[in-house]
């Protein structure tokens, strides 16, 4: 398997892609976002939504990697709150459980006090 990195369009096309897309469609769109987009507010936003929303646990998952990813990027996030308290509610998801720790460990080492 190659890896290739995901390319972000555009807000508009994301937001359409979340809409309309496969699962597969949004969880790429998303982690292209929080590795492409230059508005990590809007991105974070998006993450925290789908992470919350999204009924599908892919897209959860691929939802708060892209938080880290954020974190990663900028050194910050605008709503910490908010993340810990998804990333708190999805830690009770076994499937996700190792990915949130994952992500935590990501934040620790990332967001800059």
């Amino acid at each position: 398997m190659l890896y290739q990195q995901p390319e972000f369009e555009s807000r508009d096309a994301t937001a359409l892609t979340v809409r309309d897309g496969s699962v597969p469609e949004v969880c790429e769109a998303v982690i292209a976002a929080s590795l492409g987009s230059d508005d990590p507010a809007w991105v974070e936003a998006l993450c925290v939504d789908l992470a919350r929303t999204h009924d599908h646990l892919e897209v959860r998952g691929a939802a708060i990697l892209g938080l880290a990813h954020v974190a990663r990027r900028f050194g910050e996030l605008d709503d910490l709150a908010a993340v810990t308290s998804v990333l708190a509610e999805l830690a009770e998801v076994p499937a996700l459980t190792g990915r949130v720790e994952d992500v935590r460990s990501d934040l620790r080492t990332f967001i800059v006090d």
